[in-house]
C-alpha cells in the first residue's frame, strides 16, 4: 500500500487524557494497525510518500489542530513499525513544469528534511507528484545527481496509478516507472 502527500488522515495521534498520545483508530494508519493486529501473520507495512514540509498535517479536519510537532516522532514510529518513506518532493511541484535546478532543490531538499529528523532512514524510490515527469520525460534526474556537493540516487520512481506492475523479473519491468493501482475514499 503507498500513501501519497503526507495528508493528516494518514496518521493521526489523539492526545489522552493521561497526556499521552494514541494513533487515531480512523487514520490510515490506525487502521494498518488494527488490521495487524487481528492477523499478525500478514505482515505489516506500507509506503509512505512524504512532504516533509507538512508532514502529517496537509488538511486536517476543522475540529483538530495541526500535529507539526509531532511529525519526527511519527516518522520515526513508521521506521520502527515496518513502514518505508519515499520522497515525493519538498513542495508536491510538478516535475514536469519545473527546472532542473528547481527538481534538484525539491528533490534534495526533501530527503535533507526527512534525513535530519530520522537519521536511519533509507529513502530510496520517487514518488511523482501528479505522476509528472521532468520537462522532456528525462528520468536521469530521478535516477541521482549531485547538488550542493551531495550525491542523491533512488533506485525507482512510483507513478500515480494505472494497471498492475509487472513483475521485477519481467522484460517490461521499468523502474523509474512503476504503476500503480489508485484507490480512494
Amino acid at each position: 500500500l503507498t500513501f501519497d502527500d503526507s495528508s493528516a488522515s494518514q496518521f493521526r495521534l489523539l492526545p489522552l487524557a493521561n497526556g499521552q498520545l494514541a494513533i487515531d483508530p480512523n487514520s490510515a494508519v490506525g487502521i494498518l494497525e488494527t488490521f495487524y493486529a487481528a492477523h499478525p501473520d500478514f505482515g505489516r507495512g506500507g509506503h509512505f510518500a512524504v512532504n516533509p514540509g507538512r508532514l502529517f498535517n496537509w488538511a486536517p479536519r476543522a475540529d483538530e489542530s495541526r500535529q507539526t510537532q509531532y511529525a519526527a516522532m511519527k516518522l520515526r514510529w513508521l521506521l520502527d513499525n515496518g513502514y518505508e518513506l519515499g520522497n515525493h518532493t519538498l513542495d508536491h511541484v510538478n516535475l514536469a513544469e519545473s527546472s532542473r535546478k528547481e527538481i534538484m532543490y525539491q528533490l534534495a531538499t526533501a530527503n535533507d528534511l526527512v534525513l535530519e529528523m530520522t537519521p536511519d532512514a533509507t529513502m530510496n524510490v520517487i514518488t511523482l507528484p501528479y505522476g509528472m515527469y521532468p520537462p522532456d520525460e528525462d528520468e536521469s534526474l530521478l535516477e541521482g545527481f549531485e547538488y550542493h556537493g551531495r550525491r542523491y540516487r533512488w533506485d525507482a520512481a512510483l507513478l500515480v496509478g494505472a494497471n498492475p506492475a509487472p513483475s521485477p523479473f519481467s522484460s517490461a519491468f521499468r523502474p523509474f516507472e512503476i504503476p500503480r493501482i489508485q484507490t480512494f475514499d
